[in-house]
């Protein structure tokens, strides 16, 4: 099942669950992202996913870990955006992370990935989300403060901001 997605820049895309066929879409996505998204996602440099990378990226449960994908309606092979959250120390919590195509970015397909998962982890039991984030990275402070989120000091780490949601 896959929904269709109007933009803010007029595309559209269709988002949807992650599936194992996935990987190899997957792998093409993080190559395709510039060193500046890459990092902002990983938070270090990766220049070619491994294969045990990218089979946990693909392999959830749908309960403790959930992840969303966008392809372009346009081209259904093309891989722009993924949501996912997962739950690790705290049970009713998950960490998210949010990345999106370079060119897609501005459309609000943030947004867009972030609705379904935030839809999922309340059906799933979680009561809250937090993404960990570099202190500058604008385009994740500007998303959590569209979606709601409250951002603060990481106790553990000056150069990092904690966003977190009550679901």
């Amino acid at each position: 099942m896959s929904d269709i997605h109007a933009l803010d820049d007029g595309r559209q895309a269709c988002i949807r669950r992650i599936r194992h066929d996935d990987a190899d879409a997957l792998r093409g996505f993080i190559k395709a992202l510039s060193p500046r998204t890459r990092r902002a996602r990983f938070l270090e440099q990766i220049n070619e996913p491994s294969d045990a990378l990218i089979g946990r990226l693909v392999d959830v449960d749908h309960a403790n870990d959930e992840a969303f994908v966008a392809v372009d309606a346009a081209d259904p092979s093309c891989l722009v955006g993924v949501a996912r959250y997962a739950v690790d120390n705290h049970p009713t919590e998950g960490e998210i992370a949010v990345t999106v195509m370079d060119d897609w970015q501005g459309s609000g397909l943030d947004r867009a990935l972030m609705q379904p998962l935030m839809q999922a982890a309340r059906a799933n039991g979680l009561t809250s989300m937090i993404s960990i984030d570099p202190a500058n990275h604008h385009p994740m402070r500007e998303l959590a403060q569209a979606l709601g989120f409250t951002t603060g000091p990481d106790p553990d780490d000056s150069t990092q901001v904690i966003h977190r949601l009550q679901l």
